[in-house]
């Protein structure tokens, strides 16, 4: 899972692979994980993805950048994914699971 850095005289890992993340963006040391099996609701299609940016699929939300925690939504059309919190809901949802609506929004 790892991307070795071949110009370095030794083997420095520095970015993760296509299919892993880095887990631990916040720490200085590369923690690559496959984003197969557990991590089935995000993109890794891109090498040097991080905890930080990682792409989320419609349906699937996460409570910020910085959780591997990612959870299924259980109303999939109101989680429309991406790689900013503050925009994982469609319009006029928000929250947990983006259950909630938005103010001058409504339920019915």
């Amino acid at each position: 899972g790892y991307y070795s850095n071949i110009n370095s005289t030794f083997e420095n890992c520095t970015i993760c692979n296509i299919d892993y993340f880095d887990k631990n963006y916040l720490n200085s040391s590369t923690q690559c994980v496959s984003c197969i099996d557990k991590y089935n609701g995000i993109d890794c299609t891109s090498i040097g993805s991080d905890i930080n940016n990682i792409i989320l699929y419609k349906g699937f939300w996460r409570i910020n950048q910085y959780s591997s925690n990612i959870l299924t939504c259980p109303h999939e059309e109101f989680c429309i994914g991406g790689n900013n919190p503050n925009n994982y809901c469609r319009d006029g949802h928000s929250g947990p699971y983006c259950l909630l609506c938005n103010e001058n929004y409504y339920k019915w």
